[in-house]
């Protein structure tokens, strides 16, 4: 048996995404199709990872019965990773683009992997040589290459789709999916990685499995972020609509700074501007800015800038991020979301990344977000 520290970390993330499963599909409150989807796709890369691991440590050798769990279980990776994409944006696509028939997508593994296990078990009963030859996995790789590259293509598309959706109407969608664009490209590295592993192997006399080594130490390293990202990011969202569904059965009025201003038309304007802060609550727009006061206040956003600069003394972001810090305080204070993520907190208030918010709110209070809320805590 050919054991060694390569190997063993292939295995512990091949552990660990089982263990993700499992605690995943479990659990109530992770429960949703897109999730599932997740869920097996961190599976399938788990088993596609364990078969390598079992050819590379003799266990193929050792219990030749194992050969027939030696199918193609990349395949399965392209159609549940692209399925999880497509039922994450399923709000923002329109009735006919939402996902229908899911078992058509795995037709290409099943096909194959009733034809190897046809092969194989013709093999051992009539005791022939094995017909699966060298060339057939080569050949099977680059099947499994080219269904991940258009599984990564189609979910590209669709989260243009989703951020398109998301840009005119931020108010309706929670999930914050930009991670995902990030794994994508991560991924493309991965697939170079294939590539040229893959004609390596074909094209020298290098006969070895160690080749494969850094592809599937890279997958084990995929298997940890994609999944815990993904879920993550879903209990966010899930936290997020909770809190909007407590903010409708409450009156939270965020206070900022008041500011000395003169009776002019320039005033006149900056109250406005005031107004849509204080009651229509427009800071918790994530992508609120300068051209979305303009327009509806219909001056230029230059002259909004001016108007902000001269009125208040501090820039619009600085002004904006003022309404979204005092929400967030008034929240944290509230016993009623203290059990909400503070980041889902700050996300519903409109900042949209974590060290943005981090970084204000340590500026402003002296303290992080989260030694805010434990002096609160000791407080009470």
């Amino acid at each position: 048996m050919n054991f060694n520290i390569f190997n063993t970390l292939i295995l512990s993330g091949i552990l660990q995404g089982f263990i993700f499963f499992v605690a995943v599909i479990s659990n109530k409150k992770y429960k949703s199709k897109a999730n599932s989807f997740l869920a097996l796709t961190v599976l399938f890369l788990s088993i596609s990872n364990l078969n390598y691991y079992a050819w590379d440590v003799g266990l193929m050798k050792e219990i030749p019965g194992l050969t027939f769990l030696h199918i193609p279980w990349a395949l399965t990776l392209a159609p549940s990773f692209y399925l999880y994409v497509r039922h994450s944006v399923k709000g923002a696509m329109i009735e006919s683009q939402k996902p229908k028939n899911t078992l058509a997508l795995f037709t290409p593994f099943i096909l194959i992997s009733l034809c190897i296990w046809g092969t194989r078990l013709y093999t051992f009963l009539l005791e022939t040589p094995d017909i699966i030859k060298n060339n057939f996995y080569f050949y099977l790789e680059l099947v499994n290459l080219v269904a991940i590259v258009g599984s990564a293509l189609a979910s590209y598309r669709l989260l243009n789709k989703f951020r398109a959706a998301k840009k005119k109407m931020p108010e309706r969608f929670f999930l914050k999916l930009g991670w995902l664009r990030k794994m994508l490209v991560i991924s493309c590295a991965i697939i170079v990685c294939w590539v040229v592993l893959i004609v390596l192997d074909m094209a020298t006399a290098i006969d070895s499995i160690t080749l494969f080594y850094p592809l599937w130490l890279s997958l084990t390293i995929w298997i940890y972020w994609v999944g815990y990202t993904g879920i993550y990011q879903s209990k966010l969202a899930q936290e997020r609509a909770e809190i909007r569904r407590e903010l409708k059965n409450k009156q939270l009025l965020a206070k900022a700074s008041t500011f000395q201003k003169n009776s002019t038309r320039e005033a006149e304007h900056f109250n406005q501007i005031i107004q849509l802060l204080k009651n229509d609550q427009i800071y918790t727009n994530p992508s609120l800015g300068l051209q979305d006061i303009g327009d509806r206040l219909n001056i230029s956003p230059n002259y909004v800038s001016k108007i902000v600069n001269a009125q208040a003394n501090i820039s619009f972001t600085d002004l904006v991020n003022q309404y979204r810090h005092e929400m967030i305080k008034e929240m944290l204070q509230d016993s009623n979301f203290s059990n909400y993520k503070i980041m889902a907190i700050a996300l519903e208030a409109g900042f949209n990344s974590k060290s943005n918010f981090y970084k204000y709110f340590k500026s402003v209070e002296g303290v992080t977000p989260t030694e805010y809320r434990k002096k609160l805590l000791e407080l009470s």
